[in-house]
């Protein structure tokens, strides 16, 4: 038996939502490959544009890449998928677009790489917002902008 970690995913209409309520100029959207499409799809029609993404390649705890089939093929990479508005200055971050980082606890995302993409935008002064999929969506109201 599988140590199955159960939340709620948002649908397309969630994240739609989140489109259209955020105030800030780019959105980081953590993704596994299956929500990539629907990520692009739940764009459409708001001020943001996709733009690009980045991969994390997750490690075992020896530094193996994971193979194989099912789950632990269908989750060995995770993204973090940016989002512009529109009319929002270009983002330039001179960092690479894929990092190979150990897989820790359940949700937890590679900090090295989370602190670098914070810090560059900081230097910036740009303002988004850094999401992953399962959280309920009354926390809109509370967000954290960096």
């Amino acid at each position: 038996m599988y140590n199955q970690l159960t939340y709620a995913l948002w649908d397309n209409d969630d994240l739609r939502l989140i489109f259209e309520q955020l105030k800030v100029d780019y959105i980081f959207l953590w993704v596994t490959n299956s929500f990539i499409p629907n990520a692009i799809e739940a764009a459409k029609g708001t001020e943001f544009n996709y733009k690009t993404l980045f991969t994390w390649v997750k490690l075992t705890s020896k530094d193996n890449m994971f193979w194989g089939l099912g789950n632990t093929f269908r989750n060995c990479t995770e993204h973090i998928m940016i989002f512009q508005k529109k009319k929002a200055k270009v983002l330039n971050l001179s960092m690479r677009n894929c990092v190979l980082a150990r897989v820790n606890k359940r949700t937890i995302k590679p900090k090295a790489f989370e602190q670098t993409l914070v810090e560059t935008l900081a230097k910036k002064d740009l303002k988004g917002i850094y999401l992953f999929s399962g959280a309920e969506l009354d926390f809109i109201d509370s967000l954290d902008i960096i």
